[in-house]
């Protein structure tokens, strides 16, 4: 198992750029960076890699995380999972499905759930957010 430390850097990581629109304009419209950045990849690396739902529903009380930062983690996952779901965010291709990342950035709930991001990242401290042992 990961450490509490590592853990929590490696989700604070990925929420950060869930949080940060300059980011999501620079790499999902613009095309700015040259590794693979797009709204799908960020999702499953929280999932996947962030393992946030053993993180949230296991290790959140495992770790002390504070009622606040269980709720706001949980909050978060809530609207994601939620937002994933509608069909309107994706391109018109019988072919395949793919998110409309055009459609996202400017969305009234991917704002919501932006705004909550960057109350997760608050909610922890920055020695969480640079710790990375």
């Amino acid at each position: 198992m990961m450490t509490k430390s590592k853990w929590i850097h490696n989700i604070l990581g990925i929420v950060k750029y869930i949080a940060d629109p300059n980011y999501q304009l620079r790499a999902w419209i613009k095309s700015e960076f040259d590794y693979p950045c797009h709204f799908e990849e960020i999702i499953s690396k929280l999932y996947d890699d962030g393992d946030l739902n053993n993180f949230i529903d296991i290790y959140s009380q495992k770790f002390n995380l504070t009622a606040k930062q269980i709720r706001l983690l949980s909050s978060l996952r809530k609207k994601i999972n939620a937002f994933s779901e509608r069909k309107d965010i994706y391109q018109n291709d019988v072919n395949y499905k793919k998110i409309d990342e055009k459609k996202v950035i400017n969305d009234p709930d991917w704002l919501e759930i932006q705004s909550i991001a960057k109350g997760v990242l608050d909610s922890f401290s920055s020695t969480d957010l640079n710790d990375n042992s």
